[in-house]
């Protein structure tokens, strides 16, 4: 959709305000304190094992392979291990980079449903919540999932076929929940149903998202009962990951982890096309996240 800016544009001053408070955010001491245990120190093991043993194709934690996530945030630490060197600064460096993509995304979509002004609004609140702030210098695979769900909602918006490579980069981080979430935001906009080349854009999607599973499946033909039944439907289903909490566990993480600004979300809004969008994408993800029984804080980012 064409931007709709009807308001004067920021000064020039704003913009180089809300940079360098961004870049300071993320980018500040992010190599300033040691790894926490066991999360960081697992994801950045993983990575640095790969970087070391030049095997790119099978995730491995003490040298026996680990396929609870699919490869791309390991592929991304080890990356960054290999140009920076074996530090804290070089594990959370993609972390902190899929921040940076995931803000310039919500800019973009928001400076095209609104103004640029309400855009550099939206920057500051997102960067300055405490989730936000806390999982943007956390080694995990949650912010770039949240990136490549954030950049599937803006091609939604845009009704661009770069949808299909954002929802496959999402499902090389998590899984099939890198499709339901920007999905949820495409209900919210029911006429752009027709406006992508599905046939084009399936073979896209499966041209980048499928090898790695088809490669390892060759190599580990135990791969999909494993990933699949354990790592989607149990964790959905079943407490075996022991992180059952209450149906309504999500509601004060998101009431506290978007403090300063929770406020806001009393805030009256026009009933448009981008708030039904985002109204879509907001309710029936964390509606998804609260009834799964597997439950962390960080899930509800995306």
């Amino acid at each position: 959709m064409p931007p709709t800016d009807t308001a004067s544009p920021p000064p020039r001053w704003a913009r180089f305000a809300v940079l360098a408070l961004v870049l300071f955010t993320l980018f500040y001491q992010l190599g300033g304190r040691a790894l926490n245990e066991p999360d960081e120190g697992r994801y950045a093991e993983v990575g640095r094992e790969m970087m070391a043993s030049g095997d790119w194709l099978t995730p491995r934690l003490n040298g026996i392979p680990h396929l609870s996530k699919p490869p791309l945030t390991y592929w991304c630490i080890a990356a960054s291990l290999r140009l920076f060197g074996v530090n804290e600064f070089a594990a959370r460096l993609p972390i902190a980079l899929a921040a940076l993509g995931t803000l310039l995304a919500l800019y973009w979509m928001v400076r095209e449903a609104r103004d640029e002004t309400t855009a550099l609004w939206a920057v500051v609140m997102l960067v300055s919540s405490a989730l936000f702030f806390l999982v943007a210098r956390l080694v995990t695979a949650d912010m770039l999932l949240t990136c490549w769900v954030t950049w599937s909602v803006w091609a939604i918006w845009r009704r661009s076929n770069w949808l299909f490579v954002f929802l496959a980069l999402g499902v090389l981080t998590k899984g099939p929940v890198a499709v339901a979430l920007p999905l949820f935001a495409m209900i919210g906009l029911r006429p752009h149903w027709r406006d992508f080349r599905w046939g084009r854009g399936l073979l896209v999607f499966f041209g980048i998202a499928a090898p790695w599973f088809v490669a390892l499946a060759i190599q580990n033909p135990d791969l999909w009962r494993y990933f699949l039944l354990r790592e989607v439907v149990q964790r959905v289903a079943s407490d075996e990951h022991g992180r059952s909490k209450e149906w309504w566990f999500f509601f004060p993480v998101l009431l506290g982890g978007f403090l300063p600004w929770t406020f806001l979300v009393f805030h009256r809004r026009p009933l448009d096309s981008a708030t039904r969008m985002f109204a879509a994408w907001v309710v029936l993800g964390l509606l998804l996240f609260s009834l799964s029984q597997s439950k962390l804080p960080t899930y509800v980012l995306p």
